[in-house]
């Protein structure tokens, strides 16, 4: 039997963690490229939709070569470590993306650029469900994590809301290099967090209630290498986590295509680059929402039911769009963005939940893997259907990835939990 451990400082220290990490994000997040990057590629750049994906592509596949790295360094050299170097490597990417004059220095930046979101996303949620084991309260990760994400919105609706009328007052370029002044704070930031101490919060009792004698439980490290084995084999042995992984990664990957296609709708229909800002503001405010009340959505539906209705909403959203050529599809924008944010918490507090603490890092790095897969090669056939076809037609394509994978994820999923189950009742019943 176990209890926790705290001194007052140190109890300081781990509660401090919270705000920190919600400062932290939300610089991450607080750029004032947002709403105005991909309109700086096709007119100071002269990309074409198909060239930006591909961009994309590329952006996606450096992050699934370098996410479970992240992951395996996170959970061998500590969160705060990759915190630190993923703000580092996007305020060089951004630099070098406001500054690029050919195809070849876009690419670098973009390299930083996905380094920086790797490194990020292999951190951040450990960091936060460690920070909360730490002061005894894993229960609030949920709560904490979509907090966490919501401070995120904030920081893009801000940077919309300045970005866009500064990019019109001046040039495409400047919100851009201001953005990666902005980054270094981040890191600033990340310099000053507790990193949490596994094994070391909790010491045994003995029978009477007081400490027992002998030395702290540590837990076992593994060595790089057997970490990422381990945390891939644990994804093919427990049913459970391999499919939560693909439901996620074909959710994300499904929710991509707001991210280039918003701008190009938007001056599609005439919006000026003064109210670009404006117009992507509702997206990232039911973002905002869905961070914040995924918990209690969850909570009121449950967790299954929840998990269902997102990617059915989704699938409506695009449907609209891919058969509505007029601004007022726009209506469906905000509320992708709000699934795909709702997403983020209620899968990671169930990872969280069937994770051991000593692989957890590794394993949620393992869900932006599989999705930063699907998007390399969907990006750039989204590209191509928008160029070649319609933006109505990308909308369409997006709306297939959720409509054919989901109902089979959901079948193999819920008869690997009800195998589960049964298994846990089993051995309910084998104890005296």
């Amino acid at each position: 039997m176990t209890r926790q451990i705290l001194s007052p400082i140190d109890r300081r220290s781990y509660e401090a963690n919270l705000p920190k990490a919600y400062l932290f994000q939300f610089l991450m997040s607080f750029q004032l490229w947002w709403p105005i990057w991909v309109l700086y590629l096709q007119e100071k750049r002269g990309l074409s939709l198909t060239q930006i994906t591909a961009l994309e592509s590329i952006f996606w596949l450096i992050i699934l070569v370098a996410q479970v790295p992240a992951g395996a360094i996170a959970d061998r050299q500590g969160r705060k470590v990759v915190l630190v170097l993923a703000s580092l490597f996007l305020s060089a990417g951004i630099l070098v993306f406001g500054l690029a004059d050919s195809y070849f220095l876009i690419l670098i930046s973009y390299a930083g650029w996905a380094l920086a979101l790797a490194f990020q996303y292999a951190g951040d949620s450990a960091f936060l469900f460690d920070s909360l084991k730490m002061l005894g309260r894993p229960g609030d990760f949920q709560k904490v994590y979509g907090r966490y994400w919501g401070f995120a919105s904030v920081g893009v609706i801000c940077g919309l809301l300045l970005g866009a009328p500064l990019a019109a007052a001046t040039n495409l370029s400047l919100p851009i290099l201001l953005s990666s002044g902005i980054s270094l704070l981040a890191a600033g930031v990340a310099l000053s967090l507790r990193e949490p101490v596994l094994g070391t919060p909790e010491v045994p009792e003995d029978s009477s209630g007081g400490p027992a004698a002998g030395p702290l439980p540590i837990e076992a490290r593994l060595s790089f290498a057997d970490l990422v084995r381990e945390s891939f084999r644990l994804a093919y042995r427990r049913p459970q986590v391999r499919y939560v992984l693909l439901y996620s990664a074909f959710l994300g990957a499904a929710a991509f295509a707001p991210v280039i296609f918003i701008q190009p709708f938007l001056t599609r229909h005439d919006v000026g680059v003064s109210d670009l800002g404006l117009f992507q503001v509702p997206m990232r405010v039911l973002a905002l929402v869905g961070a914040l009340s995924a918990y209690r959505i969850s909570a009121v539906l449950g967790e299954r039911r929840t998990m269902v209705l997102m990617p059915v909403a989704l699938f409506g959203g695009y449907a609209l769009l891919g058969s509505w050529d007029a601004t007022y599809a726009y209506v469906a924008f905000p509320v992708v963005s709000l699934l795909s944010m709702m997403a983020n918490p209620i899968v990671a507090d169930y990872l969280n939940r069937v994770i051991p603490s000593e692989q957890r890092a590794t394993m949620l790095s393992m869900r932006q893997l599989l999705f930063s897969f699907l998007v390399v090669p969907i990006a750039p056939l989204l590209g191509f259907v928008a160029d070649e076809v319609s933006l109505m037609g990308a909308f369409w394509a997006s709306a297939l990835l959720v409509a054919v994978p989901m109902p089979v994820i959901f079948a193999l999923w819920w008869r690997a939990e009800a195998r589960e189950r049964a298994h846990e009742r089993a051995a309910e019943a084998l104890e005296p």
